[in-house]
């Protein structure tokens, strides 16, 4: 019977269902088109972002706000822009990383006045909803007390007329330190731009210049300088390569995603490195933007849309982007050379229910269908007889049982699983989690919430797809938040109660199983959300949490520790 708990979630969450609706998609993504960039719709597909922004404008020494203009693109590119965008949040970016001609102007009050009323007159007249401050050659003291007062009257201008403020900027040792956290909390929401870390100088290592963990390390260092609201925090991708001349490192060129995929059409979606060249992958953005999901940070901003490929491209960055943030998950054929086997095929299987269909979600059949009883936290554990270096798995769903969410688990030794990676709002026939990294003997699904409460998971088929790993390893994704759960145990070690809950419930945090320290819980609705945030104390452990003003439906509670990891538990809010 242990094999019966081999994933159990708290009892209490059995005994309620979720209503499911149709899948929603929230995710912020926001896409640059600069001044110099053909801005039609026929160049760029606009329909997979959610906010645009213009780049770059200026000043001069009166205030006046001067939008640049490229000899090669034609007259009218900021109209042409306007109109392509039409029904899309819009931003004016200012400055950028090439431009001094604002902070050149903020040494006048006068100017700045004059150049802070100029940019709501252009979102005025222009139907833009807002100014992006991308003022990065902040250098010094005196630069940083002119961009605070820049900031500070021009967030107050633009609120006052129902205009946003969104902050560029960077982390780390580039000149990030002259933000002042006052300042930089006066802005709806800030984009970090997570590239440029290699290729910028002789002095620059030979490497990539946008990783994932320098993603997980400028979201740790806004961290630490207090800027604790990840819903109001965007993390930046680059559409765009670096070309060095030896693996020496040094000064590495800039080249678009497009011309490296065009001089090597045989490039996987999962290479982020071709011959000196280093890039994003698809399979790399699509893990970041997972990342920003699952952490509940706003989303994930693009530099920039004309880089890419056409999005009719199955190679396309930007269809990969929309793909992730809308839990799309499309399978690429051609995803990698290195996942094309599936490990999974013909291995025995051991089931929450059903047990007399388990062999088919393994026959290599998409015609017979393993099916579930009728609650949401069935699972299934595949046994691959070896330890394996897993890269990619797939679900092939029945379309009368999608799992709306739910977590796929590796094993050792089928007895500690640890979560790699997860799905909310799935509404996919095929369901396929790419650019894993990690070993296993076992891998499972764990639901989390069916599509609908009277329905039941079925699935056709589970492809792991991977190799023989030279010797056993621990299973663990590189850079990838995980959670190490002895079988029979709650999923996340947090234990909610009343569950569902009316007016309020309490959360015990005394069973994580965690060395470093508890910094704060969360609660998130089911669209990822951040609905509260409560800091506690070391040592302080539980907690209780009113609920009565709540709307009925599916949340989720967070907690977050020191070293930037999440646990996560499901809740009902039911009145």
């Amino acid at each position: 019977m242990k094999k019966l708990y081999k994933f159990l979630v708290p009892v209490l969450l059995m005994l309620v269902c979720q209503t499911g609706h149709s899948q929603t998609c929230s995710t912020y993504i926001g896409g640059y088109v600069p001044y110099y960039r053909n801005a039609s719709a026929s160049n760029i597909d606009y329909t997979r972002v959610s906010d645009v922004f213009y780049a770059f404008a200026g000043s001069d020494s009166t205030g006046a706000l001067i939008v640049q203009t490229d000899p090669y693109v034609p007259a009218g590119n900021l109209d042409t822009f306007t109109n392509a965008t039409s029904g899309k949040n819009r931003y004016l970016s200012l400055e950028g990383g090439n431009s001094h001609s604002v902070r050149d102007m903020s040494y006048s009050a006068t100017a700045r006045s004059a150049f802070v009323t100029n940019c709501v007159n252009f979102c005025q007249s222009h139907s833009f909803q807002g100014i992006d401050m991308d003022w990065e050659n902040i250098q010094s003291s005196a630069d940083a007390a002119r961009f605070d007062s820049l900031v500070g009257s021009l967030a107050t201008a633009l609120h006052s007329n129902g205009y946003k403020l969104v902050i560029t900027l960077s982390y780390g040792n580039y000149n990030a330190g002259y933000y002042s956290l006052a300042t930089v909390s006066k802005a709806d929401w800030i984009q970090l731009m997570v590239y440029d870390q290699t290729g910028w100088g002789a002095g620059s290592p030979f490497g990539n210049p946008s990783t994932y963990q320098m993603a997980l390390d400028a979201v740790a260092y806004w961290q630490s300088r207090g800027y604790t609201d990840l819903s109001k925090m965007v993390i930046g991708v680059p559409f765009y390569g670096n070309r060095f001349s030896s693996t020496s490192g040094g000064y590495a060129p800039a080249v678009t995603y497009a011309s490296i995929m065009n001089a090597n059409p045989n490039l996987k979606t999962d290479n982020d490195q071709d011959s000196l060249t280093f890039f994003n992958s698809a399979a790399l953005i699509r893990r970041k933007i997972e990342y920003t999901k699952f952490n509940g940070l706003k989303g994930i901003m693009i530099w920039e849309l004309g880089q890419d490929l056409p999005s009719t491209n199955t190679k396309s960055l930007l269809r990969a982007v929309s793909d992730a943030a809308c839990d799309q998950n499309p399978f690429w054929s051609d995803y990698s050379a290195t996942c094309s086997t599936n490990v999974a095929a013909g291995k025995p299987v051991d089931v929450s229910s059903g047990s007399s269909t388990a062999s088919r979600l393994t026959d290599n059949n998409i015609t017979t269908v393993w099916t579930s009883a009728a609650t949401d936290t069935e699972w299934v554990s595949v046994n691959l007889g070896a330890v394996y270096n897993i890269c990619a798995v797939e679900i092939v769903w029945d379309n009368t049982g999608i799992g709306r969410d739910f977590q796929i688990k590796t094993s050792l030794n089928d007895t500690s699983w640890q979560v790699v990676d997860q799905r909310f709002y799935n509404s996919s026939l095929v369901s396929t989690l790419q650019g894993l990294s990690v070993t296993g003997k076992y891998l499972g699904f764990q639901g989390i919430t069916r599509s609908s409460c009277n329905s039941r998971y079925k699935i056709a088929e589970i492809r792991v797809y991977g190799s023989l790993a030279a010797s056993p390893q621990r299973s663990q994704p590189a850079g990838r938040q995980t959670q190490s759960t002895p079988m029979a145990s709650a999923p996340s070690g947090i234990r909610v109660y009343p569950n569902p809950s009316n007016t309020q419930f309490t959360v015990d945090l005394s069973a994580l199983q965690e060395t470093s320290t508890l910094k704060a819980i969360q609660l998130i609705d089911g669209l990822g959300r951040r609905i509260r945030e409560i800091p506690l104390l070391r040592g302080n452990t539980i907690q209780v949490l009113e609920t009565s003003r709540l709307p009925s439906g599916l949340y989720f509670v967070r907690a977050l520790f020191d070293n930037g990891k999440p646990v996560i538990q499901k809740v009902i809010i039911q009145h």
